[in-house]
């Protein structure tokens, strides 16, 4: 039997909630996405069952592990609770078990026991993180306790850039404030084109009203090639870190 141990991911420890109760971080989320991505590489093919403790932070740790396998089906046993004795683990994976590939989602230190019993080696299993064992039999302490891959970072969720968000904020309001300004000056126009086509003629107006949105039109680059520079030089100093921002920016400033 392949057998995929995994502690829950870091809970979410808040007042007087039971551990029952409490959801994972997003650290704990993190994490248990990472190795959900080390499990996909050492697997084959989807494994034929995942078991979790009834907690809630093994819960969410197995579903995320399962969206990453692209499993729909998951078990819970009261077996792997935290108050649960490690005769109890063993009898939970014993036949029609013995098979197929078995991945359960707990607490320690039942895990850990759970390791040293079916391998007589002690391991450590940080919150998160996973043990992989070759299990001939669940009595003889001959199980073999396999390395598992680093999870690709880019499998994990990745932290929003609020400098992007502030910056895409700036651009759009400059964007709303353009176009504004602009069907301002087509509205003035057209009032205008209105009012004075008797006088100076529809076509005098229209020229009129042209350089003037043309001068607007001018005025508005004015503003925006500067920041559009700026933006340049955040982007090429955020590709080379060594060269920084000011840099950057004093070497490709046109004026």
């Amino acid at each position: 039997m392949d057998l995929i141990i995994m502690r829950h991911g870091e809970r979410d420890i808040k007042g007087d909630v039971p551990e029952r109760d409490q959801c994972l971080t997003p650290n704990g989320k993190n994490k248990a996405k990472k190795t959900g991505a080390s499990i996909c590489k050492v697997l084959d093919s989807a494994p034929a069952i995942v078991m979790s403790s009834p907690f809630r932070p093994a819960m969410e740790t197995a579903q995320i592990v399962c969206e990453q396998l692209g499993i729909k089906t998951l078990g819970f046993d009261n077996d792997l609770a935290p108050d649960k004795k490690l005769s109890d683990v063993i009898k939970l994976l014993q036949s029609p078990l013995q098979e197929r590939t078995v991945i359960i989602v707990g607490h320690n230190s039942q895990l850990e026991d759970l390791v040293k019993q079916l391998s007589s080696k002690k391991v450590t299993i940080e919150r998160g993180d996973c043990c992989r064992l070759e299990v001939n039999s669940l009595y003889k302490q001959d199980a073999t306790v396999c390395e598992m891959p680093p999870g690709d970072p880019r499998d994990a969720p990745k932290r929003p850039s609020y400098w992007k968000t502030i910056g895409g904020m700036v651009f759009a309001g400059l964007a709303f404030i353009t176009l504004l300004v602009g069907g301002l000056v087509l509205f003035m126009g057209i009032k205008a084109i209105l009012a004075g086509a008797g006088e100076e003629g529809i076509t005098a107006i229209v020229v009129k009203g042209y350089g003037e949105v043309k001068d607007v039109i001018s005025g508005v680059a004015m503003i925006l090639t500067p920041i559009g520079y700026v933006r340049k030089a955040y982007q090429e100093a955020a590709k080379d870190e060594s060269k920084g921002f000011i840099y950057t920016i004093r070497h490709m400033w046109p004026f």
